[in-house]
């Protein structure tokens, strides 16, 4: 039917409402111009037309709609460039946080233009210019052999070098212990992040219910996802769920993303939020059994379930696992909790089943209904050792006419069914987040070349090139080690001849003390040099030792002192001279399991005078030279041109770790080596996070374009919908005056 006379009014008030709801949205646009996070609104409107034909319809009947209905509000925005803004926000924040952790190591380490200039070091550096200091004092001695002074020198220079070492070492704690802190307050983060998003969530769906779109609470929402994006990789997806017959409302869910280089791997999908049920993280380290063998399953002769109860009895299901709590040990403490409610409810998934209508005599005996929901529900547990539920859920609706109060008979009845599984904790493994919590765990759990191998095999085959703080501590730690072991080796050992032949004492035809050349067979001497000795005398060192030479031991250098050694030590009377330089304890004379932390000065050292000047004595004496000083020019060559390799399983408590040199250079050049590491891993860092933040900024510029308030757009609407509304009112007028032309004057003569 066309429009009635008195229907032009309604079209034109129509027109008025929807032209002054337009002005008010863009007023509200323009408004929040500045607000953070909003997202410009837009008025949905549509035109109304009553569909249908008059039983007498004319065919000359000209038909047009009722006016323009205002549908309701929304926002403009592209979830395609949400999505890839969040993606790259979790790189940002990884890169960003690790380039925050190696600025502070290099804080430490960098030694680039450091050194005090007034005293003519010219920035040569701190800890490097020690390693000189004490070669230089070294080289002093061996001119002034006698002179306390000298050897004070000497055993100040190694304190002041010792210093540097503890001093890093304690410095580098405290970085550790900073970022144990900030890995502990990101979770907390993260978990204060998902509970209000799961907030929002549920006074959205509340919303939802009523009618009204709540844009601004979608707002916050976005704002939240966001910043949650750049402290874990998460994958955002919108749905909805019924919950009532022919009604349905928006369902938010967030999982982490995959993140693992593996995408076999799929731990790391677990919810965080479905809908109003969120998780949280927490730090706990389930106990492994023992007996667990990865490579069996379930059913395998010999197969042993993964985790050990509290009991002490094996189980695969890691909410039964005895979890410990453990912040020191983060690489496998993350774990992600059931999901719940903000009153703790379990959250379930599973299968819907279509409802069906029964009658009262299918309801089960004893069935209640809720006087407020009129529903009623059974739950059946089908696997109670896993804690798989299935749910009836009875609805009862009021027939018409029924009287007050109604009777069961008055009611009609549907049945509904439900499969549900209860979420399961997940623990996380090293590789299933990214973002700025995955850049914590790396700083204080990668360990570089120090990895151990099992880690590669088993959990991370890329573990051995990433470095976090405990790989630049093991790395001092290595030095410092190295650095004691090669100078306490210099400064012990036997009496020898000019020849390198070791002597014992013995007599000459007057009874004067002299020194006698060991022989190890007749006419067979033991020489310090394992190439000057006769196959004959070697293989009697090998028999009389049980060790055999191998030339490719110790780097390349053999075995060879050790085969001495052991012979010289079982074989007495030989004299012994020297003593430890280093210890792990200014109190002992302890010389092993020495780190950065703890190398000291011997006690022996710091009391007496014990740098080993020569072991050579001159033909027949027991005694070297006064003057002579071979075994300090000999560790002065040590630190100044040797070069060692640094070996990760040298270092005690890396056993399983690469065997493989991990440097090799003199003791300065291992110094400037871990400095080199350290600024190639900023260098990487540093450019890789540009790229990405130039990427976040690109893309967040391209949201701003389709979702910000811009006040050129904004003043076209305000003038469309002011001449709008100006048109309307005009109609309004001039439809008034039509009507009382056609009321008050037709058929009037003059």
């Amino acid at each position: 039917m066309g429009i009635g006379t008195f229907g032009s009014f309604t079209q034109a008030r129509l027109a008025i409402y929807a032209a002054q709801t337009g002005l008010n949205v863009t007023g509200n646009n323009i408004s929040n111009i500045n607000t953070p996070g909003y997202t410009r609104q837009r008025l949905d409107q549509v035109s109304l037309y009553t569909a249908g034909s008059d039983r007498y319809y004319a065919e000359g009947d000209v038909r047009t709609g009722q006016g323009a209905l205002v549908k309701s509000l929304s926002q403009i925005r592209n979830p395609y460039l949400d999505i890839r803004f969040r993606a790259e926000s979790a790189k940002v924040g990884y890169m960003d946080s690790k380039m925050e952790g190696l600025k502070e190591i290099a804080m430490i380490l960098d030694e680039v233009g450091k050194g005090d200039i007034s005293k003519g070091e010219d920035g040569f550096g701190i800890l490097g210019l020690e390693f000189n200091k004490i070669a230089t004092a070294l080289r002093d001695l061996v001119s002034e052999t006698g002179h306390q002074e000298y050897d004070d020198t000497v055993r100040q220079t190694a304190k002041n070098l010792i210093a540097k070492f503890n001093t890093y070492a304690s410095k580098l704690e405290e970085v550790r212990e900073s970022t144990v802190k900030k890995l502990d307050n990101e979770v907390s983060e993260i978990n204060n992040y998902l509970t209000t998003i799961r907030s929002l969530n549920e006074e959205i769906r509340k919303c939802d219910i009523h009618g009204d779109p709540a844009l601004e609470l979608r707002d916050e929402r976005n704002r939240q996802i966001d910043a949650l994006s750049q402290l874990i990789d998460i994958n955002v997806t919108y749905s909805e769920e019924e919950i009532a017959a022919g009604m349905k409302v928006e369902k938010l869910t967030i999982t982490l993303d995959n993140a693992n280089p593996d995408k076999s791997i799929t731990t790391d999908e677990s919810l965080l939020v479905d809908g109003i049920f969120s998780a949280q993280l927490s730090f706990g380290t389930p106990e492994l059994n023992d007996k667990y063998d990865p490579n069996l399953k379930p059913g395998d002769p010999g197969y042993e379930p993964k985790y050990l109860k509290a009991d002490g009895t094996a189980t695969d299901d890691l909410r039964e696992a005895n979890i410990l709590k453990d912040k020191e040990n983060p690489l496998y403490g993350l774990m992600i909790s059931e999901l719940k409610n903000k009153v703790g409810d379990l959250h379930v998934n599973g299968k819907t089943y279509a409802a069906q209508t029964i009658t009262q005599a299918d309801l089960p005996a004893g069935l209640a209904f809720n006087a407020k929901t009129n529903q009623g529900l059974v739950e059946t547990a089908d696997q109670p050792d896993k804690g798989d539920k299935t749910i009836t859920i009875y609805t009862r609706t009021l027939k018409p006419n029924a009287p007050n109060p109604p009777t069961d008979a008055d009611y009609t009845y549907t049945k509904q069914v439900y499969e549900q599984i209860l979420t399961k904790p997940v623990a996380l493994d090293d590789n299933d987040i990214n973002g700025s919590l995955q850049a914590h765990r790396e700083l204080l759990t990668e360990e570089g070349e120090f990895t151990d191998l099992n880690v590669i095999a088993n959990i991370d085959e890329g573990a051995g090139g990433k470095r976090g703080i405990p790989y630049y501590q093991k790395t001092l730690d290595l030095l410092a080690n190295r650095f004691a072991q090669v100078l306490n080796d210099a400064n012990q050992g036997y009496l020898m001849d000019p020849d390198g032949n070791y002597i014992t004492k013995g007599q000459n035809a007057d009874g004067k003390d002299i020194g006698v050349a060991i022989e190890i067979l007749p006419g067979e001497k033991i020489n310090k040099d394992w190439d000057k000795m006769s196959a004959a005398a070697q293989g009697a060192l090998e028999a009389a030792t049980g060790i055999t030479y191998d030339k490719t031991a110790n780097g390349g250098d053999g075995n060879s002192k050790e085969i001495l050694d052991a012979y010289l030590k079982a074989n007495g009377g030989i004299f012994f001279q020297g003593g430890v330089l280093f210890s792990n304890n200014p109190g002992n004379d302890d010389p092993s399991n020495i780190t950065a932390a703890n190398i000291s000065i011997s006690n022996t050292w710091d009391k007496t005078h014990l740098l080993v000047r020569s072991f050579t004595c001159p033909p027949g004496d027991l005694e070297p030279a006064s003057g002579q000083s071979d075994n300090l020019t000999h560790m002065g060559y040590l630190l100044d041109f040797a070069k060692f390799d640094y070996v990760p399983t040298s270092l005690p408590g890396n056993g399983n770790a690469s065997s493989k040199p991990m440097f090799t250079g003199t003791f300065f050049e291992m110094w400037n080596n871990i400095g080199t590491v350290l600024g190639e891993d900023q260098t990487y860092t540093n450019t890789m996070l540009n790229t990405y933040y130039e990427n976040a900024l690109a893309i967040d510029t391209e949201r701003d374009a389709v979702s910000s308030v811009d006040f050129n757009d904004e003043a076209m609407n305000l003038m469309m919908y002011a001449k709008s509304y100006n048109a309307a009112c005009r109609l309004m007028t001039t439809i008034d005056s039509v009507l009382d032309k056609l009321i008050n004057n037709t058929g009037l003569t003059t």
